[in-house]
């Protein structure tokens, strides 16, 4: 999971959380913007460098691995073994599902997107919002956090590169 160094920054409260309706909206809209963004990239154009060193292929390959290791996460606080979450150096944990994803074709990299966002609607829709609110330790994360700080850490993550997606589509 993340390490100690990962805050949990939200560009909402807790309040408006609740007022946004439920997490697998949230969830499903951002994930259909970054699906939308996709549709139609001819496969040449996955090999695109749009952060970095990073290909778009590159960026959905990471979104895919960082959306599993979250929902690991979750699903972890859930039921109450949040220590044996893996805590990874981000930068080295990057470079590693990068590397891994390298020589997997487009067809696979989306395919692993698709169903890294599956899980984690999945998810959310079926946890009851008392649930999604109860904080635990959790060591691979700065305090205490719950299920709804992990989704709030997700749509964060998917949105900043869902951002650079769309600056690259245009």
């Amino acid at each position: 999971m993340a390490t100690k160094q990962v805050r949990r920054e939200s560009a909402t409260t807790s309040e408006q959380k609740v007022a946004c309706g439920e997490w697998a909206v949230r969830i499903g809209a951002t994930g259909a913007e970054v699906s939308r963004l996709l549709a139609g990239v001819p496969e040449a154009a996955w090999l695109d460098v749009t952060e970095g060193t990073w290909t778009v292929k590159d960026i959905v390959g990471h979104l895919a691995a960082w959306s599993d290791l979250l929902m690991d996460g979750v699903e972890a606080l859930v039921q109450g073994r949040a220590d044996t979450v893996q805590t990874v150096d981000i930068d080295a944990w990057n470079a590693d599902q990068i590397a891994a994803r390298r020589d997997w074709t487009v067809a696979q990299v989306r395919s692993v997107w698709e169903k890294a966002l599956a899980r984690a609607l999945d998810l959310a829709r079926r946890l009851p919002r008392e649930e999604m609110d109860r904080q635990s330790p959790a060591p691979w994360i700065d305090g205490p956090a719950s299920p709804a700080d992990v989704f709030d850490l997700w749509l964060l993550h998917v949105e900043q590169h869902r951002d650079g997606l769309a600056a690259w589509r245009e």
